[in-house]
C-alpha cells in the first residue's frame, strides 16, 4: 500500500520517470530496518528520512527522503524532529520541497528550519 501511495505521488510530480516499485520497496525496507534512519506511516501519511555522514564532516546529517502528508503528515514530521533532536551526532536535518507550497514553507520556518535556496535546513545549535 505505501509503495503504491509513494509511487503515485512521485509519478504525478515526474511523469517522465518510470517508477520501479521493486526498487522503491527495497529502499523503504532498508530505511525501516535501520536504527540510523527514520520511518513512520500513519493513516495514509508516510515519512522516511536517511542519516549519513556529511561529505565535509565526521558529523551526521539526516535528510527527509519521503514526506507525504495526507492527514497525519504534521504529526509524523514532529515525531521525526523529536527523533533528530534526540540523536546528538546529527548536526543537520534537511528538507527539499519539490513543489511551491506557502503552507509548507511557513511550517518549516516555524519549526526552526531556515531556507537556503530550495532546501530547508535545521542546524543543532
Amino acid at each position: 500500500m505505501v509503495v503504491e501511495i509513494v509511487s503515485s505521488k512521485i509519478e504525478a510530480l515526474f511523469p517522465s520517470i518510470r517508477i520501479d516499485k521493486a526498487v522503491l520497496s527495497q529502499s523503504l525496507r532498508e530505511i525501516k530496518s535501520s536504527s540510523q534512519h527514520f520511518y513512520r506511516e500513519k493513516n495514509g501519511s508516510v515519512l522516511a528520512a536517511t542519516t549519513d555522514n556529511m561529505p565535509f564532516s565526521t558529523r551526521k546529517q539526516c535528510s527527509l527522503s519521503v514526506w507525504i502528508g495526507e492527514g497525519d503528515g504534521v504529526i509524523l514530521f514532529r515525531q521525526w524532529m523529536t527523533w533528530v533532536r534526540s540523536r546528538k551526532a546529527i548536526r543537520l536535518a534537511t528538507v527539499t520541497l519539490m513543489f511551491d507550497d506557502p503552507r509548507a514553507d511557513r511550517f518549516l520556518l516555524r519549526s526552526g528550519f531556515r531556507r537556503l535556496g530550495g532546501v530547508y535546513v535545521w542546524e543543532r545549535g
